[in-house]
C-alpha cells in the first residue's frame, strides 16, 4: 500500500502555540485548563502526564493555576475565573479572538451579528459570549429563517467550511438589505481542506486522524465522504487493529489541527507495518 499524506495536516498556529504555553508553565507545578485545552484526546492525555489536567466545572477553578483553552472564553466567565484562579493563563488562538473582535465591530457598527458555526462549539459561544446582543447562529443552510433583520454582520466559527459559508451566505442575500461578511475563517483551517482535496483524485481511501470532538476533523471527514472515498476517522492508530484495506493501493492521511505530528507517524507506522 502507497501511502500519501496530505501537504497541510496536523498542528496549526495556534495549537501549537496554545500546547507550548502550558507545558512551559506546568514547568513550575500543576495547571489546569477550563475543559480540554485541545480538542485532541491522545494530546491531552500526554498532557496530564506533564501536569496539565482538564476541569470538568468552572466552579473548580478556585486557588488554582487555570488556562484559558484555545477555543477561548466569553468575556464574563473570564472576569469570574480571574476572580477565583491563582493565575490565569491566556491560551486563547489569536484568530479565535480576531472573530471575537471582528464580531463586537460588526455590532458596534448597528449590524445584526451572524455567526455561521455550531452553536454548541466553545468557540462559538465564547464569540457570542462577546456582544451585547444575542447573534443568530446558523450551521448550514437549512437553519436559515425566512425573515430576517435589514442589516447583519456576518463571521465565521474559524474551523468552517467555506464552501458550507457560500453557501449559507448565498441563502442569506435575497433576504437582507445590506450584508457585510468578515472572513475569519483560520488559514490553517482552509489549507487542510484544500490539502485533503488535492489528494483525493489520487488515493482509494483516506484515514482522517482526529479528535472525535473536533469541529474541523469532522469537516475533514465529511469532505472525504462526499467525494465518495472509504473513509476512516480516528482519534489513534489502535483504532485501525482489525480494520481490512480491501482494493486500497493508495491511503491517503490527513489530520484535523489540534492532532500532534506523533499521533500521524503512529499511524503512518502502523500501515507500513501490514
Amino acid at each position: 500500500m502507497e501511502i500519501k499524506i496530505a501537504r497541510d495536516a496536523g498542528f496549526c498556529f495556534g495549537v501549537e502555540r496554545a500546547v507550548e504555553i502550558v507545558r512551559k508553565k506546568a514547568q513550575k507545578g500543576e495547571i489546569y485548563t477550563l475543559g480540554p485545552l485541545i480538542h485532541n484526546p491522545p494530546m491531552i492525555e500526554k498532557l496530564e502526564r506533564e501536569g496539565v489536567f482538564p476541569l470538568t466545572r468552572e466552579a473548580e477553578v478556585k486557588g488554582k493555576r487555570v488556562v484559558i483553552p484555545s477555543h477561548g472564553l466569553p468575556p464574563k466567565k473570564f472576569e469570574e475565573v480571574l476572580q477565583e484562579a491563582e493565575e490565569v493563563i491566556d491560551a486563547t488562538c489569536p484568530f479565535v479572538k480576531r472573530a471575537q473582535d471582528m464580531a463586537k465591530r460588526l455590532e458596534k457598527e448597528g449590524y445584526t451579528v451572524v455567526i455561521i458555526g455550531d452553536s454548541e462549539h466553545p468557540e462559538v459561544k465564547g464569540i457570542a459570549g462577546n456582544l451585547k446582543n444575542s447573534p443568530l447562529i446558523f450551521s448550514c443552510v437549512e437553519e436559515v429563517p425566512q425573515v430576517l433583520p435589514k442589516r447583519i454582520g456576518i463571521v465565521c466559527q474559524t474551523t468552517m467550511n467555506i464552501s458550507r459559508v457560500k453557501e449559507i451566505i448565498a441563502s442569506l442575500l435575497d433576504k437582507v438589505e445590506e450584508l457585510k461578511f468578515v472572513h475569519t475563517i483560520c488559514n490553517a483551517t482552509a489549507a487542510r481542506q484544500q490539502a485533503l482535496r488535492d489528494i483525493l483524485k489520487d488515493v482509494d481511501g483516506v484515514i482522517v486522524i482526529g479528535g472525535k470532538n473536533s469541529g474541523n476533523t469532522r469537516r475533514l471527514y465529511k469532505i472525504s465522504v462526499e467525494a465518495g472515498k472509504r473513509t476512516w476517522w480516528i482519534e489513534r492508530s489502535g483504532e485501525l487493529e482489525g480494520e481490512t484495506f480491501d482494493n486500497i493501493k493508495k491511503m491517503g492521511i490527513t489530520a484535523g489541527a489540534s492532532t500532534p505530528e506523533w499521533v500521524i507517524q503512529e499511524v503512518v507506522e502502523y500501515l507500513e507495518g501490514l
